[in-house]
């Protein structure tokens, strides 16, 4: 028990280095050799080795386990397959995974993020897919995470089609992207670069077709958070008008319309955030989503002069978030009266 709670903590200190020369040192005495030789102590000697990044270390460990007779346990084997991920070995991670019988929600969110890192980006869906909407294995943290990793790592590499399936499937089981989710998704699409090259479509009038496949997202992402009735969040907002005045052409029109949308309601203020057009009658508003007048402009401006035209639109904003989302609405306004 001493020897546990010495290894524990100093891998809560942020020591794992630590941690492992105090196993390596007890197993190394006769006096404490034996007992050092029990799961708990092992698994915790696995997980220091996969906070140092050292996976070599940890299957050593594990073969000395198995030459005990100490039989690794679900923990064991999650710490693993973190030594495997910090090591830069998703493929061994995945094949670890893929041998336990019943993960709980913190090796799922290790195993589906080694899939993706692997690139079985369907194999990683299909777990996440079949979960039930209330999942007593997967929840809060972890579903999340999982969530955002499949669809961050399916927006690196421009396969929107399974981002839209990842974060339908997570929108219909009741659940709703995190401020850190879209500041992940902004960076995976590199929406934002700090040295920005001058997109085609700045240059020819045309708007380049992978950005447009990312505004083209943010939209879905928009008309996703809008059927279920809740408040887009201020950094979408903003992400989308500065985007959509960073392509110019038709984007620039559809975020310059976002805007109208947003303006159209009452400012609502309360202690934490703002709430954009809080009440929205959506019985009064047009049946169109953005994505859809992004797709026929050309058929529906005609009738959008009104706002009431227009797709229903709130939006909350909190309080850090006020200045950039002014910031990108002034930007809307600024490149109309500069055409």
């Amino acid at each position: 028990i001493t020897y546990g709670l010495l290894m524990s903590g100093l891998l809560r200190q942020g020591n794992p280095a630590g941690c492992v020369t105090l196993f390596e040192s007890a197993c190394a005495d006769t006096r404490t050799v034996g007992l050092m030789e029990n799961v708990y102590l092992y698994t915790t000697a696995i997980t220091a080795a996969s906070a140092l990044g050292d996976h070599e270390r940890a299957f050593d460990l594990l073969t000395r386990m198995n030459a005990l007779g100490l039989k690794p346990n679900l923990k064991t084997l999650t710490a693993l397959m973190g030594a495997c991920l910090s090591s830069g070995k998703p493929d061994m991670a995945a094949d670890i995974y893929r041998r336990m019988e019943e993960p709980d929600g913190h090796a799922m969110a290790q195993g589906v993020r080694a899939l993706c890192m692997e690139g079985s980006m369907q194999e990683a869906f299909d777990i996440v897919a079949a979960l039930p909407r209330r999942s007593s294995v997967l929840k809060g943290k972890h579903l999340m995470r999982v969530y955002g990793v499949i669809i961050e790592t399916s927006l690196r590499q421009g396969d929107y089609d399974m981002a839209r399936r990842a974060a339908t499937d997570l929108f219909e089981k009741g659940n709703i992207p995190s401020k850190a989710m879209y500041r992940d998704m902004f960076e995976a699409m590199n929406l934002f670069p700090r040295k920005r090259m001058m997109l085609r479509g700045e240059i020819s009038g045309q708007v380049d077709p992978e950005a447009s496949d990312k505004f083209r997202f943010l939209l879905f992402v928009l008309d996703s958070v809008g059927q279920r009735n809740i408040p887009c969040e201020g950094p979408l907002y903003a992400a989308i008008l500065r985007y959509g005045t960073q392509l110019r052409a038709l984007p620039r029109k559809i975020s310059s319309l976002i805007v109208v949308a947003r303006t159209a309601g009452d400012t609502v203020a309360s202690p934490s955030s703002l709430i954009l057009s809080d009440e929205v009658d959506r019985e009064t508003c047009s049946a169109i989503t953005w994505e859809e007048l992004l797709d026929s402009y050309d058929e529906y401006k005609s009738s959008l002069a009104s706002p009431e035209a227009l797709p229903c639109l709130q939006v909350r904003i909190a309080p850090k978030d006020v200045s950039v989302v002014l910031a990108a609405e002034k930007d809307i306004s600024f490149s109309r009266r500069s055409r």
